[in-house]
């Protein structure tokens, strides 16, 4: 009864005061007023409590537990000393402070002000309230905040101490919410225009779950710490700053969404979406970003991690730099920008509507899907793979390393530029395909475009397949080629050792090859142009409009060409040259060096062969109108030429010459010691030799103009003419020549050397059998002399046409024979003469110290023999003049 007594005078004493003095009891108060005069309510030890409804509330306190219910227009609640403060109830400011050593405060109310304020060793702080203004301090040692409440302002506050966790559910216009507190965690669930929520110290985790027009979340521990952000706003800004280990989960959607982690180590894991969406990440740990936005930026420059990247928008840009990590990106955009520059594997699948850049350093294979308008790629890496499968309008790719390269690209025009080591596999179908390789390692593929250029500069083997209007291939380097072109026009150029087959159609082939190595050619276009230098086999096939072939260097060539027009087929340099050459225009075939040449001309109007150079050369030329084959050089020759207009056959040169022509008209000329031979079927044939050696003559044809010009050696010459008019000339040394005539002087002289004799010397009366032996064994001499043993050059010949003119004009035996209408036959110089005229006139002459058999037979014969020496003629006809001017016996 006291007590109750004692709470109703204390009532009225705060009620009239204003002020309450209390114990160290356990008090109870009713503090009702509406003065805002007085000292407050001093409660002092014990737990006391408090029902207020009052104008102005001071609550004073130390030690025990205090409990305020009520009301109060302002409230200001100051505890010193240990114990727990609990407050229920509505202000229009609330101020309340525990400083004590202990102890928690408990909030649940509203007021336009709310201001809670803790301090000391521990103790934990629960709101749970509505104000315009909320903010809540506590700055314990140990002891955390438990928030639930709305306000348009809401701060939160854990300052220092060794541990305490944040709980906030709120709403407010704006949050902040911070914990700086050595060890302990932040749990946000709220609704704000700014949302703010940080957490300091050593190590603690944040828990954002929340939407605001702005929302700023950052855990910057020293230590260990982590955030889990689930949201929507305007802006979100999400900073894992400095420290040891701190991992970001980001879910959520903004306007625009900046992710940052700079711990040391550390994961980054995005899923979102926003206008633009931006990952900072510099920590050893790995990045994973799902998500869509107008903007897309994720930079990792940690040393260590990786990046997995699903996502789309206007644009994306991905950086990676450090020292090693893995990608794999899946990429879609109206432009896509990746730079690389780890070591690690990269797998990127890029679709961009305008562009698509990609920038690959470091080392590590490189996996690339593309699909643009426009694919950039520049990678350069100490070791690794390129593959690459893509499709754009243009296709730049740049790749330097060491491995393999992989291309399989679609697009307008195609531009690949490879450098290091390492082999290329290409597949290209574009406008334009450019392939560009500075590396040492083999190229295989295949390409089709409107222009295939490939380039190789370093060693290796070359296998392509080329489709297109032009195709060009060339390597400067070691290495085969193989090639399958088809194409308006096709170019292979190597300079290099090794060898080259290739299969070529189009309008235009060229082939040319520097090096030595084997060259096998398939040739199909309208114009093919093969050219090789060095040594080694050439084997071509070549069908078109006009084809040329060109080989310099040693080695064996081989050659079938068939064109409509021309072909021309050039060899400079030693070895074996085979030509088997069909053309309805003509063909022209050149062969500069030693060696066997040898050539099989089939054309429609004129074939050219020519050689320079020693060796053995043969030609076959078949033509319509003209052949034409010119051998300059030592070494055996052999020709056969049908032709309908023209053969002209010229060597120039030593040994033996060979020639067989049928034509309208043949010309051969042998200019150089040697053995010739010639055989001419045409309407004139004229063959003319120029130097020592044997000349055989075989002509059939109106015409037949034989000339051999010896001047220096030994040679016979031997013909056998058969026309119209046959001229046959020779003309040889006429060194000791004489013509001794003296039949006035009373002296017999017979100045006839015995290699000169034709009958033998002696009285043919006294010994006719003798005379006869003798003069068979001088038949037997003759016959070797004119076959050429130990004379100075014997002329044989043997003519039938409407006239024949034979002419020897040198020292060395005769033998003419001439069947014609007239028949001239004359002999100026030394050696055995037997002459032969069957015909209407004869015209026989031999002019020397020699011995002579001279035969007529015709209507008129004029037989003369100029020269001492035994001579006999035979003249048969109507009218026969036999003349002898000289010693000798003569019948």
């Amino acid at each position: 009864m006291g007590s109750i007594i004692k709470q109703i005078v204390d009532a009225i004493v705060y009620f009239v005061s204003g002020t309450y003095k209390g114990d160290d009891g356990d008090n109870t108060l009713t503090a009702v007023g509406f003065a805002v005069w007085g000292d407050g309510a001093h409660m002092y030890g014990g737990n006391d409590t408090i029902y207020a409804a009052s104008l102005k509330l001071d609550v004073y306190d130390t030690w025990g537990h205090l409990y305020i219910y009520g009301a109060a227009g302002f409230m200001t609640v100051d505890k010193s000393g240990w114990g727990n403060m609990s407050v229920a109830g509505l202000a229009g400011a609330m101020d309340l402070q525990h400083t004590g050593r202990s102890g928690n405060i408990d909030f649940k109310g509203a007021a336009a002000s709310n201001y809670i304020y803790r301090r000391g060793d521990s103790g934990n702080i629960s709101f749970k309230g509505a104000g315009i203004s909320n903010r809540v301090i506590s700055k314990v040692r140990r002891g955390n905040i438990s928030f639930e409440g709305i306000g348009a302002s809401n701060i939160v506050e854990r300052t220092g101490g060794d541990q305490g966790d944040i709980h906030f559910t709120g709403a407010g216009v704006s949050n902040i919410v911070t914990n700086s507190a050595n060890k302990g965690s932040i749990y946000f669930i709220g609704l704000g225009a700014y949302n703010k929520v940080e957490r300091r110290g050593y190590s603690g985790n944040i828990d954002f779950n929340g939407a605001g027009f702005y929302n700023e979340v950052v855990n910057a521990v020293t230590h260990e710490g982590n955030i889990d952000f689930f949201g929507a706003g305007g802006y979100n800004l999400v900073e894992r700053r400095g420290g040891r280990k701190g991992n970001i989960v980001f879910k959520g959607v903004g306007v625009a969404n900046h992710v940052i982690n700079t711990a040391e180590y550390g994961n980054t894991d995005f899923i979102g979406g926003g206008g633009a969406n931006i990952i900072e990440h510099s920590a050893n740990g790995n990045v994973s970003f799902k998500g869509i936005g107008a903007i897309n930026k994720v930079t990792h420059t940690g040393d260590y991690g990786n990046i997995n990247f699903v996502g789309g928008g206007g644009g994306n840009i991905i950086t990676r730099s450090g020292l090693k990590g893995n990608g794999n990106l899946t990429v879609v955009g109206g432009g896509n920008v990746v730079t690389w520059s780890t070591s690690g594997r990269l797998k990127a699948e890029l679709g961009g509507f305008c562009l698509n850049l990609l920038k690959r350093y470091g080392s590590g294979n490189t996996e690339l899907m593309l699909v643009s308008l426009g694919n950039i790629v520049d990678v350069e890496v100490s070791k690794g793979n390129l593959s690459l499968i893509g499709a754009g309008v243009a296709n730049i790719i740049s790749y330097k390393g060491r491995g393999t390269l992989n291309a399989k690209l679609l697009g307008g025009s195609t531009i690949i530029t490879r450098r290091g080591y390492g082999n290329s596999i290409l597949y290209l179908a574009a406008g334009a395909n450019v392939f560009t390789d500075f590396s040492t390692g083999n190229v295989s593929g295949f390409l089709f475009g409107g222009v295939n250029a490939v380039t190789k500069q370093g060693d290796g083997n070359i296998d392509l397949a080329m489709y297109g209007g032009a195709n060009v291939l060339t390597q400067v380097g070691k290495g085969n080629i193989k090639a399958m072109m088809f194409g308006g026009a096709n170019i292979i150029t190597k300079v290099g050792d090794g060898n080259i087959l290739a299969l070529l159609f189009g309008k235009a082939n060229i082939v040319t090859q520097v090096g030595k190595g084997k060259m096998y050619l398939l040739m199909l276009g309208i114009g093919n142009i093969a050219t090789k230098i060095g040594n080694g086999d050439v084997i071509v096939g070549m069908f078109g409009v006009g084809n040329v072939l060109t080989h310099v260097g040693n080695g064996m060539t081989a050659a079938l060409m068939v064109s409509v027009g021309v072909n021309f087929f050039t060899k400079v340099g030693n070895g074996p040259t085979l030509a088997l050459m069909f053309s309805a225009g003509g063909n022209i075939f050149t062969h500069i060096g030693n060696g066997l040449s040898a050539a099989l001309m089939i054309g429609g109007k004129a074939n050219i062969f020519t050689k320079v150079g020693n060796g053995t050369t043969v030609a076959v030329m078949l033509a319509g109108y003209a052949n034409i084959f010119t051998h300059v050089g030592d070494g055996f020759s052999a020709a056969l030429m049908i032709g309908g207009q023209a053969n002209i056959f010229t060597k120039v040169g030593n040994d033996t010459t060979l020639a067989a022509m049928v034509g309208n008209f043949n010309i051969f000329t042998h200019i150089g010691n040697g053995f010739s031979v010639a055989f001419a079927i045409g309407q004139a044939n004229i063959v003319t030799k120029v130097g020592s050696g044997d000349l055989i003559t075989a002509a059939i044809g109106q015409a037949n103009i034989v000339t051999h010009v010896n001047l220096e050696g030994s040679g016979n010459t031997m013909s056998l003419v058969v026309g119209q008019a046959n001229i046959i000339s020779r003309v040889s040394s006429v060194e000791g020549f004489t013509v001794t005539v003296s039949p006035l002087d009373s002296v017999v002289s017979d100045p006839v050397l015995e290699k000169h004799r034709l009958f033998p010397r002696g009285n043919v009366f006294s010994a006719p059998q003798k005379f006869l032996t003798s003069g068979v064994d001088a038949l037997k001499a003759t016959g070797a002399a004119l076959l050429g043993r130990k004379n100075e050059g014997s002329m044989v010949t043997f003519a039938v046409g409407r006239a024949n003119i034979i002419t020897h004009i040198g020292n060395g035996a005769m033998l003419g024979i001439g069947i014609g209408q007239a028949n001239i036959i004359s002999k100026v110089g030394l050696g055995q003469t037997i002459q032969a005229g069957i015909g209407q006139a004869n015209v026989l002459t031999s002019v020397g110290d020699n011995d002579s058999l001279q035969i007529a037979v015709g209507n008129g014969n004029l037989v003369t023999k100029v020269g001492s020496g035994y001579s006999a003629m035979i003249a048969v006809g109507k009218v026969n003049i036999t003349t002898k001017v000289g010693d000798g016996f003569h019948v």
